[in-house]
């Protein structure tokens, strides 16, 4: 699988595979197979600040097939957490991505992503136990209230990051669909000083 610049890692099976972090990201609508230019962002600034980081880009069609990845980032994270029992796990997501995220943890707005879209592979309690971070990038989530209020027993592990002018997720006046797709360095580096404070 081709990623942008970034090395990807498939579920382990031995403890030599574990890294110390590993972020599970899902790119957004439309983007090639990887993380994408945003998920590319967020786990380069991480990189600056935490040792020994793996990678896995959640196998999707980012398209609008929210619940396969769902699914797939759902299994992924229950198969890494059975191998890699010290591995601290990150999970982000960005536009499409992000709702990927939203379904596969359960958060819930006034609308049942997870059951809208027939999720069928939710996060085990014991699993979401292991999840230092969750960072996500123009999620449409932001449109009914905040993440934290959202996300459950995740609400002090979570940050949710909207470019200015977004209108995926509504930020801003000056709408452009430039600043969804294009985001800044700073929050590149607010989300990994997050992640990173975490992990570390």
């Amino acid at each position: 699988m081709m990623t942008t610049g970034l090395a990807v890692i498939l579920p382990a099976t031995a403890s030599a595979a574990c890294p110390n972090v590993e972020v599970s990201f899902a790119r957004g609508r439309s983007q090639p197979p990887g993380v994408g230019n945003i998920g590319d962002g967020f786990i380069s600034a991480l990189r600056n600040r935490v040792k020994d980081v793996g990678v896995y880009a959640v196998r999707y069609d980012a398209n609008t097939d929210v619940s396969g990845g769902a699914n797939d980032l759902s299994a992924h994270l229950q198969s890494v957490a059975n191998s890699c029992p010290n591995t601290k796990l990150v999970v982000g997501g960005y536009s499409l991505g992000a709702g990927v995220v939203d379904t596969a943890l359960g958060f819930q707005g006034p609308v049942s992503i997870g059951d809208f879209f027939n999720f069928t592979n939710p996060v085990p309690p014991e699993v979401g136990d292991r999840i230092r971070a969750i960072v996500t990038f123009g999620n449409i989530v932001n449109r009914f209230a905040p993440i934290q209020n959202l996300a459950g027993a995740y609400s002090d592990r979570v940050l949710d990051l909207c470019n200015d002018g977004d209108p995926v997720c509504m930020a801003g006046d000056n709408e452009s669909w430039k600043s969804h797709t294009t985001y800044p360095p700073a929050l590149f580096a607010q989300a990994a000083d997050f992640a990173a404070a975490r992990v570390n």
